[in-house]
């Protein structure tokens, strides 16, 4: 029998923020998609950081005037990037997102992938693979791959 991997259970379809993407957006995804967090990835796919409802809430207005704004999904592998060229007025995702990204390989086992989430005391990483976006996993997908199946 082989070795359950983060690949093996990780979510594949992620909902990610290209980087240049405006706040504005960015709150206007996060309530369409019903999200609480999303990556940050460059051209390459690369993450780049880590963007948070509570991030968004600090710059959000206080009525529902965000207005449209251009928007499109480009399907990249398994991965859904949002994009948008426009400069909303509150600037670019970059300026809100935490820099620092915790990332497994897809290729590791999951039980690694456990002990990193216990020790780090986190309940997400961003799954990459060669250092590209390829998808998320969290404490409840650990769980699924660690319980016996049946």
């Amino acid at each position: 029998m082989s070795t359950p991997r983060v690949r093996d259970f990780m979510s594949k379809e992620v909902i990610a923020i290209e980087e240049g993407t405006s706040i504005d957006t960015a709150i206007w995804l996060f309530k369409t998609e019903r999200i609480s967090g999303a990556p940050v990835i460059d051209e390459a796919r690369r993450p780049i950081g880590v963007v948070s409802l509570r991030d968004l809430l600090e710059v959000a207005p206080n009525d529902d005037g965000i207005g449209h704004r251009r928007y499109h999904r480009i399907r990249a592998g398994h991965v859904v990037v949002h994009d948008d060229s426009s400069e909303g007025g509150r600037g670019p995702v970059e300026r809100l997102m935490t820099r620092e990204v915790r990332t497994v390989e897809a290729a590791l086992p999951i039980t690694e992938a456990a002990q990193r989430m216990v020790k780090l005391g986190i309940h997400r990483f961003v799954v990459v693979d060669e250092g590209l976006l390829v998808g998320m996993i969290s404490s409840l997908d650990l769980l699924r791959g660690l319980l016996p199946r049946g």
